[in-house]
């Protein structure tokens, strides 16, 4: 497992005046990752919507100067009757703009029916699988997407809404490691260099660029939750008190600082007190090293051990981590618990607390993989 993505933090947002300013943000957001003038390869998801439009024209606009090699993948969810007029879209642009492009046809219906998410929740986790596994395709270096400051606000929001903590509260970052990982633990690195422009700035952009992106009519609709906070929480946070929304983001800024450092501090853990094995069926984890750390150091560093062995920790509860949390430092010697996802944490002794994926685990693993293909 590779150590933390230490990230910049997103500066609020400003108005921006012209479309120039708009690509100096983007080339700005790649300097500061190291992703200028060393022939980088970038790996751009594009919907055909109106943020993922304007990035990849102007990531077009930089690619010569700034030396890295682009190409696009678009993930079709096929979840709307215009899902094949967005990648024909797509395929328009890139051809224009003579940008390799592949369109990856994701079975959302079957992961939602094997993992029991929403339509939302499902969509996204085989966009991300369908990103990962292009990028190991490509070798790129990174995966670019397309969220703006407006997104960020939103998700800052919705973590709240649904009770998330420190990790909620910072929301994105302008690079970062993906949420899910691969069968074999391959992660690659998220960039977002539009985090630090608005929505406005983005349609001035693309009014300017003269493109004329696809709309998604689903970004209207009010069954889901996303566009309820967008719609209707944002303007009335608004309408209470003005500045609401920057308020937000600067709030987001701060957590995101001391959730760095956390994640810094709980890598140096990680690495003293775990280790995978070599089958990843399992994380052998040191319980005397564990206890002599703080709670908040062993929280994040038994999401890295969910996350190593499921992918990610969609499903695990506060409760769940307690449980783990007070197994791991209290627990009885031969004692053990079932957690979510077929995983099941056991303490064979007073040293060492193991965290495997029982059978059960291993056949909703490879039923995920198989709606990857």
């Amino acid at each position: 497992m590779r150590p933390p993505v230490l990230t910049n933090l997103v500066m609020a947002p400003t108005n921006l005046a012209t479309g120039s300013e708009l690509v100096g943000s983007v080339h700005r957001a790649l300097a500061s990752g190291g992703f200028v003038g060393r022939g980088a390869r970038l790996l751009v998801g594009v919907s055909g919507g109106p943020d993922s439009t304007a990035l990849l024209a102007s990531l077009v606009d930089l690619r010569d100067d700034c030396q890295f090699e682009l190409h696009v993948v678009h993930v079709d969810h096929g979840l709307r009757p215009e899902s094949r007029g967005d990648a024909a879209y797509v395929q328009r642009l890139c051809a224009r703009w003579d940008v390799p492009l592949n369109v990856r046809r994701v079975n959302v219906k079957e992961l939602r029916r094997v993992e029991g998410l929403s339509v939302e929740e499902a969509a996204r986790r085989a966009r991300h699988t369908a990103l990962l596994e292009e990028s190991a395709a490509l070798r790129a270096d990174a995966i670019a997407l397309g969220h703006t400051a407006d997104d960020q606000i939103e998700t800052v929001l919705l973590s709240l809404l649904r009770g998330a903590g420190l990790r909620g509260l910072a929301g994105m970052g302008e690079e970062s490691e993906s949420p899910f990982t691969l069968p074999d633990g391959e992660r690659v690195p998220i960039l977002r260099p539009l985090l630090g422009v608005t929505r406005a700035d983005v349609m001035d952009y693309l009014k300017e660029r003269r493109l004329r992106p696809r709309q998604d009519v689903s970004n209207t609709d009010p069954a889901h939750l996303r566009n309820r906070v967008r719609h209707e929480l944002l303007p009335l946070m608004e309408r209470i008190r003005e500045g609401a929304s920057d308020a937000v983001g600067r709030a987001s800024e701060d957590a995101r600082l001391a959730l760095e450092y956390l994640e810094s501090q709980a890598w140096e853990l990680w690495q003293e007190a775990c280790q995978i094995t070599e089958n990843r069926q399992s994380v052998c984890i040191d319980r005397g090293v564990m206890r002599g750390a703080h709670a908040a150091l062993r929280h994040v560093v038994v999401e890295r051990a969910v996350t190593s062995l499921l992918g990610s920790t969609q499903g695990f509860s506060r409760r769940n981590y307690r449980d783990i949390d007070a197994m791991i430092t209290t627990g009885r010697t031969n004692s053990e618990i079932d957690l979510p996802k077929g995983l099941r944490l056991a303490c064979g002794d007073k040293r060492i607390a193991v965290l495997s994926i029982d059978a059960e685990g291993r056949q909703i693993r490879s039923a995920l993989e198989k709606t990857r293909r």
